[in-house]
């Protein structure tokens, strides 16, 4: 926009320096937030202005792997001597710590894995999860976090899903002893034990009498169901014929959790508390009592697995920071009182009208140079940022920001996953876990700025990139 433009009285006001300026798009139909003409919401065309700085990569390390890497990739026999190497550290004890070598240990296995080594990739899952140091030190692992499951599941699944022996066994350790979920515990453990793994056919031996006998989860462990199947008919008055009596709540469970319980219950836990501040944030301060409260409020959305996370976020930030606890006993008193779970999940509820809910989830694994990277989730922070502050008409505003805040997080996951990419050191292999919509709206953006004609050749040029790795992203069906 040229000076004279941004003194006419009409103007939105100057542009600064990578924000944003809002344009009427009249005219153009909006479609599950994206459109051909670009990224819209209830009729509002959100454009970037071409930062003037936009030389400058944002003022992030690389991803973390200090390891210093020979040109290329390795091949699959330097990858196996390097994985061997890094066992070998992992039985280095000195003075009775061998976690000291830890950061040794995971460089090790990044380096294999990123040459595609699946064992690697399992262990590296075990020191997400906190298995290793515990291992290392001698001690009983803690309960890992939310974000530290995730990642585990990322590592474990891929490895599992590679043909690792090691990373079916952790991957059913993870869904007994984490999840609670003894049905996806029995399909890994059988997996690997048929493998020839003996851990896990004592696992999988142990389990399914534990299951047998009614018995349950194991002490200290996530609690689950017996895995028998519930009765839920009943007979009409009379006795004479049974009738379907199988509330929405149970068709909710069997049809995203096949019925199990405790998983749907952990999950939902796991979510909460990562969208209200994880265990050391707001949703720490609460008891064991208004977490029952909150998470039986919340379970009413019966969103899909898919959705969860969005869900959450979604019921939080109608809730506020600093609210939780205070809605937690408005509940607890009197649930009539208190707004409904459907008034605090708008964008989701909206979704369920207009049948737009998803239930697929892909690993994109998309190759950047890490600066590229960076400023793309800068540059959509930004926007996001920009769209909260000035607040512009339109009815899925929310929807998109509730999209741009998913996408954000993901990405930031993402980098912390990330492993060195053939073709250079600065290239790296960023692999998220995004819906087909959340990807679109992507592909959207970096449609519409590497072909904006007002913004500067660097600007489009790096939009180019960004959306040709997009398009170039294999996708693969997650979990």
């Amino acid at each position: 926009m040229d000076e004279a433009a941004q003194n006419r009285p009409d103007a939105a006001g100057p542009v600064t320096p990578g924000v944003v300026r809002n344009e009427l798009s009249v005219g153009t139909a909006v479609s599950m937030s994206v459109v051909q003409a670009g990224v819209v919401m209830g009729g509002i065309h959100y454009h970037f202005a071409s930062p003037g700085d936009f030389a400058t990569a944002p003022q992030l390390p690389p991803p973390r792997d200090a390891f210093a890497l020979p040109d290329g990739l390795l091949t699959e026999e330097q990858a196996r001597e390097t994985y061997e190497a890094a066992r070998r550290l992992e039985l280095e004890w000195s003075g009775g710590d061998g976690a000291q070598n830890l950061p040794r240990i995971e460089q090790l296995h990044r380096l294999a894995a990123a040459a595609g080594n699946a064992d690697a990739m399992a262990h590296l899952g075990q020191i997400a999860e906190g298995r290793m140091r515990a291992r290392l030190r001698g001690e009983r692992p803690e309960e890992p976090s939310p974000e530290a499951v995730e990642t585990a599941m990322h590592w474990y699944g891929r490895s599992a899903q590679l043909g690792s022996v090691i990373g079916a066994l952790f991957l059913g350790t993870l869904y007994e002893e984490r999840l609670g979920n003894p049905a996806e515990a029995l399909t890994w453990y059988e997996k690997a034990a048929d493998a020839g793994n003996r851990g896990a056919r004592s696992r999988l031996d142990g389990l399914q009498k534990r299951l047998s006998l009614g018995l349950g989860a194991l002490a200290g462990r996530k609690r689950f169901d017996d895995g028998t199947a519930r009765n839920t008919s009943r007979s009409e008055r009379g006795g004479e014929q049974p009738v379907n009596a199988r509330s929405p709540f149970e068709q909710w469970l069997e049809r995203e959790w096949k019925g199990n319980e405790g998983s749907a219950i952990a999950a939902c836990l796991f979510a909460l508390a990562d969208a209200c501040g994880g265990a050391h944030g707001e949703w720490g301060t609460l008891t064991e009592d208004e977490h029952g409260v909150v998470l039986r409020h919340f379970s009413t959305l019966q969103p899909t697995r898919v959705t969860l996370p969005a869900v959450a976020c979604e019921y939080q930030e109608s809730i506020g920071d600093g609210n939780l606890r205070a809605f937690a006993a408005r509940v607890g008193a009197d649930p009539r009182t208190a707004p409904s779970a459907r008034q605090l999940a708008p964008v989701w509820c909206r979704k369920v009208r207009e049948n737009r809910v998803e239930t697929r989830e892909f690993s994109y694994t998309v190759e950047l140079d890490y600066r590229d990277y960076d400023r793309m989730k800068a540059l959509l922070d930004r926007l996001a940022e920009q769209l909260r502050a000035d607040r512009p008409e339109g009815d899925r505003l929310a929807e998109y920001l509730l999209d741009l805040r998913m996408i954000s997080r993901e990405l930031a996951a993402g980098r912390d996953r990330a492993v060195p990419a053939d073709g250079g050191r600065d290239r790296w292999e960023f692999t998220v876990l995004l819906t087909p919509e959340y990807m679109e709206v992507l592909k959207a953006h970096s449609a519409q700025y590497s072909a904006d004609g007002e913004a500067s050749p660097d600007f489009q040029a790096f939009w180019q990139r960004v959306d040709d790795a997009l398009h170039a992203a294999p996708a693969t069906p997650f979990p």
